[in-house]
């Protein structure tokens, strides 16, 4: 018996013993809130729901998105179990989940071995793989023996390999969501490095044994097989924004702007200019400082703070950044003008460029202003733009696909056919 036959005679078992879902509204003094939660019968309060989420470590864009999705699942059903396996830093999860988990720190994919938030390292990637597929087999089994001794029933893998083998392995259904796979991003290094070519193609196979399979949109290869797409996936803002500029001690008439780089250290050598070129404008730079400080008009944010980045970028004036998807997911889902640095060299970026293409309030900074920091074309482009429409977040549909493929065993169409029309790309 296949690992995938075995996913889906364990998934028939696990539906056909949950009960119907039921609404339930709650209301506080501020807001309503009508969320799905399961009606559980005698058997099912002793077995309830177990989601086991492996998580890339590449930066924090795939925890902070996987976060969202899992905060969603468990506001919908508060008596989901929630078990982490990543290298992303457990404070990253702490942050962002107010539903209790357990971590388990544990490489589940390699990613790009980044020497900055730009330079990527394909040598030592090459070197990390070697070692991470040798090892692959031993730590899915262990994984495997794991998730069945915690009656794991149900397991996410936001693009990690060692995810989708261990529930293969352990045969337990398992969804890939993913805006790009690690074959795709490896394919064209094999020019220079040829051992990309089979690592390619064993990740590929990988890739295609889950069970179920969605899309983040923007797609880097839209797939026609996928169960599901999604709108941008981003974590939702907890404070307002006028809280959060008090706060920060941005006045009333002065504009704020974040300069958010991802979950890669950078540095920055001429902070000077800033300062003196921009007195009307408070720059806060955040995830790569380890204290919070503020001279003049530049605030210094660590990732590990008191700000929810999300809550930052809905204070914003402006943002500017390197684009990554959990970067545009923010911006798409917050309406925020950004200014936007390319990283050329990595495959995913041409395609979240064309994606923003699409957006008035966003436009492409060159890497030579940037690192110099002469942001005024862009300043004054960003300080014109209308807001866009308001956008479904969607965090909440995925949560409501992964709910309803445990109940029934299929995914659940939630948009129209041409619902996300504008954010489709072909894939030639």
């Amino acid at each position: 018996m296949t690992s995938r036959i075995k996913a889906e005679a364990r998934l028939d078992t696990l539906f056909r013993q949950r009960t119907n879902f039921s609404e339930i509204a709650l209301f506080n003094a501020n807001f309503a809130i009508i969320f799905v939660v399961q009606d559980f019968s005698s058997e099912t309060q002793m077995h309830p729901i177990h989601i086991a989420a492996f998580i890339s470590s590449h930066g924090f864009g795939h925890a902070s998105r996987l976060s969202a999705i899992i905060e969603s699942v468990t506001w919908k059903n508060p008596a989901v179990k929630i078990s982490i396996f990543t290298e992303t830093p457990r404070w990253v999860f702490e942050d962002s989940l107010s539903c209790p988990f357990a971590y388990q720190k544990a490489r589940t994919d390699v990613g790009i071995v980044q020497l900055t938030p730009i330079e990527m390292d394909i040598p030592g990637t090459l070197r990390k793989l070697e070692t991470f597929i040798a090892e692959l087999p031993l730590n899915a089994d262990m994984i495997a023996e794991k998730l069945r001794k915690e009656a794991v029933d149900f397991v996410v893998a936001d693009i990690s390999p060692l995810g989708i083998v261990s529930a293969n392995r352990a045969g337990i259904p398992v969804l890939l969501l993913e805006n790009f796979t690690w074959d795709w991003i490896y394919e064209p290094f094999s020019r220079k490095y040829p051992r990309f070519t089979e690592i390619s193609a064993a990740m590929k196979r990988i890739f295609e044994s889950a069970s179920i399979h969605g899309q983040y949109l923007p797609a880097c290869v839209p797939s026609e097989s996928c169960d599901f797409e999604l709108p941008p996936v981003s974590r939702k803002p907890r404070t307002s924004a006028d809280a959060v500029r008090q706060r920060l001690g941005v006045r009333p008439d002065e504009k704020l702007a974040i300069v958010a780089m991802g979950g890669i250290p950078a540095e920055y050598r001429t902070l000077e200019r800033i300062r003196s070129a921009y007195p009307d404008v408070v720059f806060a730079f955040t995830g790569i400082f380890p204290e919070m400080s503020r001279k003049n008009n530049v605030l210094q944010i660590p990732h590990h703070s008191d700000f929810f980045h999300p809550d930052l970028v809905q204070a914003a004036d402006f943002v500017f950044g390197k684009v990554g998807y959990s970067t545009y997911s923010e911006i798409y889902n917050l309406q925020k003008p950004f200014a936007y640095l390319i990283r050329s060299d990595f495959r995913e970026s041409s395609v979240l460029k064309e994606a923003l293409t699409a957006l008035p309030s966003a436009f492409e900074i060159d890497q030579l202003s940037f690192n110099n920091f002469v942001f005024d074309p862009w300043l004054e482009k960003m300080a014109s733009c209308a807001k866009n429409p308001v956008a479904t977040n969607g965090c909440d549909i995925a949560a409501d696909n992964i709910l309803y493929f445990i109940r029934s065993g299929k995914p659940r169409p939630v948009l129209s056919p041409c619902a996300l029309d504008g954010l489709r790309r072909s894939s030639n």
